[in-house]
């Protein structure tokens, strides 16, 4: 079983809510990973918007076996899609910034650093056995600052 841990918190560390929401697969876990990834580079302004299911697939298997055949292979069976729609779903990545085109050979596409980032932090949760956690910390303004203290 697979567990991803929500901690809300305002600043001044108010604790606002913890979720732990459980998970069938690995697969599972890690498209909801880079979905919630997504919605915080959209409300950060870092995206134009998040990444929906389809994208999330393809992007979690390519965290799961790397930018490869095999990865390409298995989203076309998931997804019951062509390689045509695998390749047009690839460019949305590389057009969104999660998979970088090689720079010899534009056949090749890597994983951006953030998303890199989080396969250690996963692989590094899987090996330990710790939950993968993200913590949200949310400021308010000192108007509402002021009325919870």
């Amino acid at each position: 079983m697979y567990i991803f841990v929500v901690n809300l918190k305002l600043m001044g560390g108010l604790r606002i809510e913890t979720e732990d929401i459980k998970f069938k697969s690995e697969l599972d876990m890690l498209k909801n990973v880079v979905y919630v990834y997504s919605c915080y580079k959209f409300i950060s302004s870092e995206g134009s918007k998040s990444l929906g299911n389809r994208l999330a697939t393809v992007l979690a298997l390519y965290m799961m076996y790397g930018f490869n055949e095999e990865a390409k292979t298995k989203a076309m069976e998931i997804l019951d899609a062509k390689k045509a729609t695998i390749n047009t779903l690839n460019h949305q990545l590389r057009s969104r910034g999660y998979l970088l085109m090689d720079g010899k050979n534009s056949n090749i596409s890597h994983l951006s650093s953030s998303i890199e980032n989080l396969c250690k932090l996963h692989s590094h949760c899987k090996k330990s056995g710790q939950n993968f956690e993200f913590l949200f910390k949310m400021s308010a303004d000192n108007e509402v600052e002021d009325r919870l203290d």
